[in-house]
């Protein structure tokens, strides 16, 4: 699902990884030949198609308690 060349109209946001977790991610991509970029957009894409074929009102996770 790579991002069409030109197309102008995309919102950037920061994500914080665990390290084991971005470890995984980067060979994910890198044996695929992949950007990390194109690896996370892909995963958020398929993601959202999981959620939007289960009609799901919540999702299935909790949000980890504020460190307030």
């Amino acid at each position: 699902m790579p991002r069409p060349k030109g197309k102008k109209d995309t919102v950037r946001f920061t994500v914080s990884l665990d390290p084991q977790l971005h470890a995984k991610l980067l060979r994910i991509a890198e044996s695929n030949d992949l950007s990390l970029s194109w690896a996370v957009r892909r995963a958020v894409a398929e993601f959202i198609e999981r959620q939007d074929a289960s009609h799901q009102a919540e999702l299935p996770f909790s949000q980890p308690a504020s460190k307030e």
